[in-house]
């Protein structure tokens, strides 16, 4: 029951540096350091092509723009991390095995999230926002839409085999999952974090993952530790 990724839909994440060669990439990082010193809105593709070394047409060539390339940014190192990592099957084997499912699946999202150049997206994603445009904001709440949509649907397999609660809607339990990481991104996990502040989000993230996992599973799955009994409600002997 593996997600599957529309036609029309544009591929997400790592994988467009196999498609497109070493031209690509440096742009895409060159990109990413001048957004990072100057911002958006003070890089030109000009700039851009001239710190790669290529014409303004070899920028066009690959990217329809600036903000193109920003786009793709955020498409590798933002929110659609997470449908990359669903749409890919790498989390085949665990479809059917909630706990193991959700812990590698939170594991891989904040292992990309933490990911240099993710990190450095982070800064210039939390001083440039959404660039500031309607359009910027709808693409932001889309991508949290489809997350959702599509992540959901494993939450209604494992509800309907009895494997998760069901007192929530699929959606709300991956808003659960998913928000509470997105801010240890926003808090620890960019470029002015120092490596102190780094494993502070990066346990936090494990934590949360692991309560999660606790508080979602149905009882007999969770193989949750027994209480201790403190003897206050033993029955004295006689």
């Amino acid at each position: 029951m593996f997600v599957k990724r529309p036609n029309n839909q544009k591929k997400l994440g790592r994988p467009f540096k196999k498609e497109s060669g070493d031209t690509k990439t440096q742009i895409i990082e060159t990109a990413l350091d001048l957004f990072a010193a100057h911002g958006y809105a003070g890089t030109s593709v000009r700039q851009i092509a001239r710190a790669v070394g290529i014409s303004e047409s070899g920028i066009y060539a690959h990217f329809e723009g600036k903000r193109h390339i920003y786009d793709t940014l955020f498409a590798e190192t933002g929110p659609p991390v997470v449908m990359d990592k669903l749409i890919s099957g790498e989390l085949a084997t665990f479809k059917n095995e909630p706990q193991k499912f959700l812990r590698e699946l939170g594991e891989q999202v904040i292992g990309a999230w933490d990911e240099p150049r993710a990190r450095q997206f982070m800064s210039v994603f939390m001083r440039e926002g959404a660039i500031g445009t309607a359009e910027g904001s709808s693409s932001l709440a889309s991508v949290v839409e489809q997350v959702q949509k599509s992540f959901g649907e494993f939450f209604r397999h494992w509800m309907d085999e009895g494997l998760v609660r069901n007192d929530f809607s699929p959606e709300h339990l991956v808003w659960e999952m998913i928000s509470p990481l997105a801010n240890v991104r926003f808090l620890y996990l960019h470029a002015q974090a120092n490596e102190e502040e780094r494993q502070t989000g990066l346990a936090l993230a494990k934590r949360h993952i692991d309560y999660f996992i606790t508080c979602v599973l149905t009882p007999h799955k969770a193989n949750l530790p027994k209480k201790i009994d403190s003897g206050k409600n033993k029955k004295p002997k006689s």
